[in-house]
């Protein structure tokens, strides 16, 4: 199941990637991003897609797991399980 979690994951974040400018035409600029983010909204919009690429390699390679798995059981730590 991960490794089509992380084709999906890939596969977007090529597509978004590619296609930053006309995501951008859509949305227009936001706000928050402009103010906050060092650089502007298509920069975001490409970032965004690369990290859904990162982690789409990590979820096809396996190793997502070891990303996920801390996080997951500090928050049920935190909220119980």
């Amino acid at each position: 199941m991960t490794i089509l979690l992380g084709l999906a994951f890939l596969i977007v974040g090529v597509l978004t990637v590619m296609f930053a400018q006309q995501i951008w035409n859509f949305t227009g600029a936001i706000d928050f991003i402009e103010s906050k983010f060092p650089g502007n909204t298509r920069a975001f919009i490409q970032l965004a897609g690369v990290v859904l690429v990162l982690l789409g390699i990590l979820f096809v390679t396996g190793l997502g797991a070891s990303l996920t798995d801390p996080i997951g059981q500090t928050l049920g730590q935190i909220f119980g399980k």
